[in-house]
């Protein structure tokens, strides 16, 4: 049998003991490519992935590279103001478009060939496509070897992609989460500083299961989360929106430390066989009661995918801490 039909069999195997635990996943599930490889297609391309932060392309012409489900991807903001992504591919060779970060591009040159497409992703130039100094080709149309567009939207300073297009609106995607936070106002946030938080090595699934479970918070965090009492915190399971949670009132607010709101959108990439790989970074935004930072990865290391791993927000005038995870 397949990988993933090993891995895939012995995970439907699994039932809770005679007092109701649950074993985890299979070992494989964690390790095998074949794995990896079903649920890129079947979990994150279907879905809404989160991939880059809408203030990094804060001008026309600002580009930056990021992959999602093992897709690498350009994101970008045209003339028109818009945030677009395509498929960071060349329609000629199939080589890496943009290497990394851009600012004011007036076009995006294909650094091979030279094949040359506009912020809307058509096709302007093929430079001795023909021979020697003739660009044109009888027969080859260039309105249909544009960069492949990829269906993208941004919530806030949240850019997210969906990969096979068939997803539903992406405020349907994020309406538990956005009911959650109908008291934050949003739209007052502005950025103030992003830092590096380095690569990590591991699965996705490990991320998720970190980030929903306040069981490791007292003793992992018994600093930072002072005043977060294990007792205290609940599970949340609505839609895609699924995680820990703890309520933080007035009086502890006022008298503790607040907590720092983190919003840890992770998107990871597998890289097989590769080491390298970017790191991950931290956007703080702040508005009048609330501070959030938000956490995107683009890759990091070996056996890992795209998953959006955690929200969490925190308010210092009574607004209740939230952690969750959006769902695929």
């Amino acid at each position: 049998m397949s990988e993933l039909a090993d891995t895939m069999t012995a995970a439907a195997q699994i039932e809770p003991n005679a007092g109701g635990v649950m074993h985890g996943l299979p070992r494989g599930a964690y390790t095998e490519r074949a794995v990896l490889a079903a649920e890129y297609a079947r979990v994150f391309a279907p879905s809404w992935c989160f991939v880059g932060f809408a203030h990094e392309l804060a001008d026309t012409g600002d580009a930056r590279p990021v992959t999602a489900a093992g897709q690498p991807i350009v994101l970008l903001r045209n003339a028109a103001g818009d945030i677009r992504a395509f498929h960071n591919v060349c329609r000629h060779r199939g080589h890496i478009v943009v290497g990394g970060p851009c600012q004011g591009l007036t076009a995006l040159i294909c650094p091979y060939h030279a094949w040359t497409y506009d912020l809307d992703g058509r096709l302007q130039a093929t430079p001795h496509f023909g021979g020697y100094r003739k660009p044109h080709v009888e027969g080859f149309d260039r309105a249909a070897h544009g960069l492949a567009p990829i269906r993208c939207a941004v919530w806030h300073d949240w850019i997210f992609v969906n990969l096979d297009g068939a997803a539903p609106p992406l405020e349907e995607h994020l309406a538990p989460i956005i009911a959650r936070l109908g008291d934050i106002d949003l739209g007052t946030m502005t950025p103030l500083v992003k830092l590096d938080l380095g690569t990590v090595n591991a699965n996705w699934k490990f991320l998720v299961e970190n980030f929903v479970e306040p069981y490791h918070v007292p003793i992992v965090h018994a600093e930072s989360a002072a005043g977060q009492p294990l007792r205290e915190h609940y599970m949340i399971d609505d839609g895609t929106c699924f995680g820990c949670a703890i309520d933080v009132n007035a009086e502890r607010a006022e008298n503790r430390r607040p907590p720092l709101a983190i919003t840890a959108e992770v998107n990871a990439a597998l890289r097989h066989g590769d080491s390298s790989s970017d790191s991950g970074s931290r956007s703080i935004f702040t508005s009048r009661n609330v501070m959030i930072v938000t956490l995107g990865t683009n890759r990091l290391g070996r056996y890992m995918s795209h998953t959006h791993a955690s929200v969490s927000f925190t308010s210092i005038t009574g607004v209740p801490f939230l952690s969750t995870t959006l769902r695929s």
